[in-house]
């Protein structure tokens, strides 16, 4: 990997703003976790890779997606349809 080299203010600037996303995308993933555990005294597990048995009580936005990407989640298209008789049902679609 090369140092990065910037010039250009422009380039600067729109590293700049990357940067400011990103971290504003990290706090609005940790903060909600954070606000949800204190108050119930709850700890989270499986966030430390290799230490899954680890807790903690303030996860960090780059822990909740990393965990996220070691769970390779599948989701799947579904349907649900709902019948005159007030029953939904779960259709799984399949493609094409």
């Amino acid at each position: 990997m090369s140092p990065l080299s910037l010039r250009k203010d422009d380039q600067i600037k729109g590293l700049t703003r990357l940067l400011t996303l990103a971290l504003r995308l990290l706090t609005l993933i940790a903060s909600p976790a954070r606000q949800d555990l204190h108050p119930a005294g709850q700890r989270l597990t499986g966030l430390y890779a290799g230490q899954a048995t680890r807790e903690t009580d303030r996860p960090t936005g780059k822990r909740i997606l990393q965990a996220f990407a070691r769970a390779q989640i599948t989701f799947t298209p579904a349907v649900v349809e709902a019948q005159a008789d007030g029953v939904a049902h779960h259709r799984t679609v399949r493609p094409a």
